[in-house]
């Protein structure tokens, strides 16, 4: 008759634990999505004012403009037109933006002086 009583004991025991871990991982959860969200919004405001991180994010290999080699931030382009032809189509890379200009000049950009320029700064 005791282990009855015993079984009840541990039984109750369990479901309080149960209950309290529960709500202190659901606790964890909304703190850490409420961190997630600030973040978040800190991250699009610094970018909005210019003064977010120009570092390249993780996982994601630095691109580069294949006519004047200078390295493509995240937000950056090529100017390119695509062709028919024959026998397959054809790309044509007009540049980016430190190279080119929509109005079909070049631009006179020095990849070289411009990379001094950020190791000094």
């Amino acid at each position: 008759m005791e282990w009855i009583a015993i079984f009840l004991g541990v039984l109750i025991a369990l479901a309080v634990y149960t209950q309290v871990i529960s709500r202190f991982n659901d606790a964890t959860d909304k703190i850490n999505k409420a961190r997630i969200i600030t973040d978040a919004e800190e991250q699009k405001e610094k970018e909005q004012e210019g003064t977010g991180s120009t570092e390249p994010v993780e996982g994601l290999k630095p691109r580069f403009c294949p006519l004047c080699k200078s390295e493509l931030k995240k937000h950056d382009s090529i100017y390119a037109e695509f062709y028919d032809a024959e026998p397959r189509p054809k790309v044509i890379i007009h540049g980016c933006r430190y190279c080119y200009m929509p109005s079909g000049q070049k631009t006179n950009f020095d990849i070289d002086k411009t990379k001094k320029g950020v190791e000094n700064a």
